[in-house]
């Protein structure tokens, strides 16, 4: 190994040894640098090693092989522009650097010319004046874990639809069970009267058929939604405009009930990575539930409260009513598959609004106290520069 007090003191006293003696001393010290940097070579991490303005002064043979080298040597004096050709990344990387920013443990598309999704890092290096003199560059390539999580997450899929298919033949057997009956009451009264003294009748049995028929297809079409699977369409989204957008589609419904929405999103916020259309089913599920807590319920005041801040590398949001709460046993039942303790409610809108935040790599937990109220803490990652995201 280097020994650098060694090296320190040869330096000090080199006009002092014989030629033989600095070239043995020499010798070792590049063997023992090829050693090290031979274990950087077999390392399954990518090392790369930027200068302050982005051209690189090493590389190992992982990092030559994810971006399609022959030999690390190729690399050597290259700009980033001209080794990394994901742009995303590239112009991340780029900015990072002239900002002397790091990066850490973060995910990025890299390769060339399958994707490939990297645990990236980006580690300043400072010399004795604390100056930046170096960028380490480290990724390792995470995509067969990302394939696992993908097949872990279509059986989980696969147990909710079965669940979710017991439960909707629990739900159709009793709306078919009454439309049987009724088209029973339909051919007694056909069979035994006649047609012109028994109108009234038929149509009020017909109207009841028209509802239950309404309410199996609800139930189906809700069904259909919460198993289809999900085909995100990433991009920029921002998520306060969002929320507003959702605020105002909600203004009357909120005025009706004289209800208020506080909405106070930290300044300067970033944007997230995420699907517009599915996020805004997010978010107008939580409101909409949020202003169902105060149905029957008394206040001087009926608030919504909606903050927003970052936490790096996320953007938590936190959506919180004073409404009538929820009961403790009922807390961990929220997200599954048709339960409801709402009277017209079906189950699947928590469910789904679960489901959406899962797909965006996102987190979503409550809180709730009966007579208190009730608060859903959703975390989004936050957009960090790239236009794609390896997501199924």
């Amino acid at each position: 190994m280097i020994d650098l007090k060694l090296f320190k003191k040869f330096i000090e006293r080199v006009d002092k040894i014989d030629t033989e003696q600095i070239k043995i001393f020499l010798n070792d010290f590049y063997c023992n640098i090829s050693n090290f940097l031979r274990v950087l070579d077999f390392n399954n991490e990518g090392f790369i090693i930027f200068d302050t303005e982005g051209i690189v002064k090493y590389a190992n043979i992982t990092a030559a092989e994810v971006l399609k080298f022959e030999t690390p040597e190729e690399l050597i004096d290259k700009s980033i522009q001209e080794v990394i050709y994901n742009k995303d990344i590239k112009y991340y990387l780029i900015n990072k650097i002239k900002k002397q920013e790091p990066i850490i443990e973060e995910e990025h598309i890299m390769g060339v010319p399958h994707i490939r999704v990297m645990r990236t890092n980006l580690i300043p290096i400072r010399d004795n004046t604390n100056k930046v003199i170096l960028f380490l560059f480290r990724f390792v390539d995470i995509t067969r874990k990302k394939m696992e999580e993908i097949k872990n997450r279509r059986q989980d899929n696969i147990e909710s639809m079965k669940h979710l298919a017991s439960g909707l033949a629990h739900e159709i057997k009793n709306p078919l069970a009454s439309i049987t009956i009724h088209l029973d009451l339909i051919l007694r009264y056909i069979s035994k009267l006649e047609i012109e003294n028994i109108k009234k009748d038929i149509y009020e049995i017909v109207n009841i058929l028209k509802d239950e028929v309404q309410r199996l297809n609800s139930i189906v079409q809700d069904f259909l939604s919460s198993i289809r699977p999900i085909s995100l369409d990433l991009t920029k989204v921002d998520i306060i405009e969002l929320i507003k957008d959702v605020i105002k589609f909600l203004s009357y419904e909120l005025e009706e009930k004289k209800i208020t929405i506080e909405f106070s999103p930290e300044d300067n916020l970033p944007p997230v990575l995420g699907d517009q259309k599915y996020l805004r089913v997010v978010f107008l599920n939580l409101i909409k539930n949020a202003m169902e807590a105060f149905d029957n319920v008394k206040r001087d005041k009926k608030l919504i409260t909606i903050k927003m801040f970052e936490n790096h590398p996320y953007i938590e949001i936190i959506i919180k009513d004073n409404g009538k709460g929820i009961e403790p046993k009922n807390i961990e039942k929220i997200f599954t598959p048709y339960f409801t303790t709402k009277e017209t409610g079906n189950g699947i809108g928590l469910t789904l609004v679960h489901k959406i935040i899962s797909e965006h790599h996102g987190n979503i937990r409550v809180e709730s106290e009966v007579n208190v109220g009730t608060t859903f803490y959703i975390i989004l990652p936050s957009y960090k520069g790239e236009s794609k995201k390896y997501l199924p």
